[in-house]
């Protein structure tokens, strides 16, 4: 098979030319890494991967001969396994021009991958694995029918997501989640309008919109505030991507304008924002769920010469988090108006309640002075409440797993979060401020407990449920597990010019 050369930039820094110093191959390792190298040409792609992985479990010391083979070959595909390789040194053992430090860890990058690619005729297959080795990305999923499709792509230092659309849309593709396997698929689409809005490592897509009218109502109450009087509603329905080497805990979509051209703004006081937890993370591993959600805007009353929105534009909000701590109140059972610390956050256990083999605590949880949601974060996989026995073993509360939810108006404000950066709300879903739960979904289209991880009655006050816990008896535990550390990114995004369905 012919291959297309091309020459590729990579995302992460590379190991340079400078002043580091490396121990000497023995002469076995030299014959394996110069073997090894020898198979960055070779024509199958599994066994070019195969090679750059074998190659950086050699360690640091291949880099000199990585470089030279570099700075001599003038095969862009050698060139752009070699360039692999000394980032994957880079990554795995913290190792820069200052020599081995092998304590060191990479940086997460969270702006978006750059590609530059290109890619003249070549099979989609290919270039999909391309894109994958560029950006550290799972490889975008390709069906045996389309596999051997030519595609024809030329981009430049361009952000992951736009490279991948100009890619997908040259082929006549588009790509979507697939619960299945974790991953995107690409499939054949439509000709039709790409309502794209651009934001680093994330992408928020158009995916439709449908209007419905109201022809005859019964008369509001005259004390029914902002009641829908008639006229025309829009809703437009989003998918969200983001790139799948970020393995975030959480995201959260907050749409804030959905502005006409005249500069009105029809985005609802009461707009709820889309929360999403994932499941459990075992070893810290990556969830296994695909990188994507949806979103969507609901506009009652639509004034009747409006055609088109001049953009639709809001934040998209990825919650990170790692390593893992501990904070625990002994002979929690008995508790009353007993307090957790941690930072401006204090968890305090209000009392609790025994039922055959189960338990439900009640808690109240503040931010500083003021009620507050608890953070996804503390909610999602490994992390969260646990009842400990005497005997020390550990029960997880009702709400383990992953969901999908809605949470609070504008009106409403933000909740603060872990980090000062804004912490989202609970993972699965409800609607705050009525009481009344919208029970999530799981990512693979499953229900959520409507009880994970306790619905609160109101803002701050929470009921945790524990439940097929056999006879409770003595001193228990209550068990709060966190992440390490965890951070929010946010995302603002636009989509301009969102025609009227």
């Amino acid at each position: 098979m012919k291959r297309s050369y091309y020459i590729a930039a990579v995302m992460c820094v590379v190991l340079g030319a400078g002043s580091a110093v490396f121990a000497a191959l023995t002469a076995v390792q030299e014959q394996t890494a110069a073997g090894l190298i020898k198979d960055f040409g070779a024509k199958e792609f599994a066994t070019r991967q195969a090679a750059v992985e074998k190659l950086i479990e050699l360690g640091p010391d291949v880099v000199p001969l990585v470089r030279k083979t570099l700075a001599d070959t003038t095969d862009a595909e050698v060139k752009l396994r070699c360039q692999m390789a000394l980032k994957g040194v880079a990554d795995k053992f913290g190792t820069g021009d200052a020599g081995r430090k092998p304590e060191a860890k990479a940086a997460v990058n969270f702006g978006a991958s750059k590609i530059t690619l290109e890619a003249k005729e070549e099979p989609l297959g290919e270039v999909m694995e391309k894109f994958a080795d560029l950006s550290g990305n799972q490889a975008v999923d390709v069906a045996d029918d389309l596999r051997d499709k030519p595609v024809t792509v030329s981009v430049k230092d361009l952000g992951y997501w736009q490279a991948l659309d100009k890619a997908c849309g040259a082929a006549g593709l588009m790509y979507s989640p697939d619960f299945n396997t974790g991953k995107l698929k690409v499939q054949e689409a439509e000709k039709a309008d790409n309502l794209n809005g651009y934001s680093e490592a994330v992408v928020v897509k158009m995916d439709q919109g449908t209007e419905s009218r109201s022809f005859r109502l019964a008369k509001a109450p005259k004390n029914a505030a902002g009641a829908a009087r008639g006229g025309s509603t829009i809703f437009y329905q989003m998918s969200y991507f983001w790139e799948d080497r970020l393995s975030p805990l959480t995201t959260e979509v907050e749409l804030t304008k959905a502005m006409t051209p005249d500069g009105k703004n029809l985005v609802p006081e009461d707009q709820m924002t889309v929360v999403r937890s994932f499941g459990p993370r075992a070893g810290g591993m990556r969830p296994q769920t695909v990188s994507a959600g949806t979103t969507q805007l609901n506009i009652p009353q639509v004034p009747d010469g409006v055609t088109k929105l001049a953009e639709i534009s809001g934040i998209v909000r990825l919650e990170f988090g790692d390593g893992q701590k501990e904070v625990s109140m002994n002979d929690a059972l008995s508790a009353v108006d007993k307090p957790i610390t941690l930072g401006d956050w204090t968890v305090t256990v209000k009392g609790s309640e025994k039922t055959a083999g189960a338990v439900t605590v009640r808690m109240e949880v503040k931010h500083g002075e003021k009620l507050a949601w608890l953070p996804a974060a503390w909610q999602t996989g490994e992390y969260g409440f646990y009842l400990v026995s005497e005997d020390g073993v550990r029960y997880r509360s009702n709400g383990a797993g992953g969901g999908m939810g809605v949470r609070g108006g504008r009106g409403g404000g933000r909740r603060n979060g872990p980090g000062g950066g804004g912490g989202a709300g609970p993972g699965a879903g409800f609607a705050p401020g009525g009481g009344q739960r919208a029970g999530g979904f799981a990512p693979g289209g499953g229900a959520a407990p409507n009880d994970a991880a306790g619905a609160p009655d109101e803002e701050g006050k929470y009921s945790i449920r524990f439940m097929r816990l056999g006879d409770v008896q003595g001193a228990w535990s209550l068990l709060l597990v966190l992440p390490d550390h965890y951070e929010m990114h946010e995302y603002p995004f636009t989509i301009k010019d969102v025609p009227r369905p």
